[in-house]
């Protein structure tokens, strides 16, 4: 499907109740978050099993430590935080895209907007709740409320608000030296009252109500007064990359990527040595010691400048994927990550299915057993089947399972989900 094909597929109805039509897609959009599914899963998979899950002695233990560490550095270097950054900057740019079609039939997309949200948030919370302690969704719908704010701001106050917020949480770990007489030590976001020791018991060991359990413990740390500010802190990240995303939406950069061609050509290069020698040089440090600062000043200006390189990595990413997209030779191996991309809610919440089955005790009990080489080779299986059963879904059917359910909640009615012949979904 081409640019030209979704923009005369918008139009095809002026009725507010009514969803936009299948083929209004952009699919390099579809294949940038189906690519961002892929290391959100080795991220989720990784930090639960080998950073929360197990201690540091269990995972030192493990037959694989060397295998496992390289894993780590790989994982660090070219995973971490940049994928999560474009999952993110995706939400933003969606919400760009939801704005144009909305003016372009001439309706206002809030009312609608608004009922989305508040269904997502209620898969968040369950999903959070009742499966993985680790949900964004339920925070992507509380922020996605305040983006509508930006909504009729200028392109120029959307950029200062997202360098800004930006500049903020680089700043931090810097300020944060200053103001601790003892010296500074980074902080992760989950596990930080519950030690690992804790949770490998919970999670390896008690039955699905200990899991239960523990999901709630989680969520009551995160938002209650000893976790506020780092999750405070944790909004303001992921809003900011909601305000980037919304800004390339808007000068519609990944919509019509042939007019911005150029662009992509200059910023490529760029992007991935400042994002590849950074990243690198960061997590050689924290993987192997290699070159990593002593002082606790030089770690925190090293954690301020992490975001640069993990804001740079991500930008490199999206311009690669363009690029070979618009490549006759090499597109065809980028474009099976579209079905994929196109369930990403039904193919998000499922990775935390595979985790459970695969890691917890009430499924295969892995957790302990294996190390982050292993959580690599399984991602690599688990997004191979999510790529095979999404193509297989999307040539019988308009819609994944979640986002089906999610539409007909939406618009208060049950919308077709069986695929018409004259419908061409990709």
């Amino acid at each position: 499907m081409n640019d030209n094909s979704a923009r005369s597929a918008t139009g095809t109805t002026n009725e507010l109740s009514s969803p936009v039509d299948p083929r209004a897609r952009y699919e390099i959009i579809d294949i940038i978050r189906g690519f961002a599914l892929f290391g959100v899963l080795v991220a989720n998979m990784v930090m639960t099993t080998q950073d929360l899950g197990i201690t540091e002695e269990m995972r030192v233990a493990l037959p694989t430590v060397r295998l496992d560490n390289f894993s780590l550095f790989l994982t660090g270097t070219f995973i971490d935080g940049k994928f999560f950054t474009l999952f993110s900057m995706l939400f933003g740019l969606g919400f760009a895209v939801q704005l144009s079609r909305a003016a372009h039939r001439e309706v206002s997309v809030l009312p609608t907007y608004i009922r989305r949200l508040g269904i997502l948030f209620i898969f968040g919370a369950a999903h959070g709740l009742l499966l993985w302690f680790g949900d964004v969704l339920h925070v992507y719908a509380l922020l996605g409320l305040v983006l509508i704010l930006f909504r009729n701001q200028s392109d120029r106050t959307i950029l200062l608000w997202a360098f800004g917020i930006l500049l903020f949480l680089m700043g931090l770990p810097t300020l944060n030296w200053f103001a601790e007489a003892n010296g500074w030590e980074d902080t992760m976001i989950f596990g930080r009252v519950i030690a690992p020791s804790e949770m490998y018991e919970s999670l390896r060991h008690g039955g699905y109500a200990e899991i239960l359990r523990l999901n709630w413990r989680v969520h009551l740390q995160d938002y209650g007064e000893f976790g506020f500010n780092n999750i405070l802190l944790w909004y303001l990240d992921i809003f900011s990359k909601f305000l980037f995303g919304f800004y390339v939406g808007r000068r519609k950069w990944l919509q019509h990527v042939q007019e911005h061609n150029g662009h992509f050509r200059r910023v490529l290069p760029w992007a991935l040595v400042i994002g590849l020698a950074g990243n690198a040089f960061m997590y050689a440090g924290w993987v192997y010691d290699i070159g990593r600062p002593e002082s606790d000043f030089a770690r925190a200006v090293m954690r301020s400048l992490h975001e640069v390189w993990v804001l740079s990595l991500s930008i490199g990413y999206v311009c690669a994927l363009v690029l070979i997209y618009q490549s006759a030779p090499w597109r065809f191996f980028i474009t099976c990550l579209a079905p994929l991309g196109r369930m990403a809610l039904t193919n998000y919440l499922s990775q935390s299915v595979f985790l459970l089955a695969l890691f917890y005790g009430i499924g295969f009990g892995l957790l302990g057993e294996v190390g982050a080489g292993a959580c690599l080779a399984l991602s690599v299986m688990i997004i191979a089947v999510q790529i095979t059963l999404s193509a297989w879904w999307l040539n019988r059917f308009q819609f994944g399972p979640m986002e089906w359910l999610w539409r007909s909640l939406t618009y208060a009615k049950l919308q077709p989900l069986q695929k018409k012949s004259n419908i061409d979904v990709m």
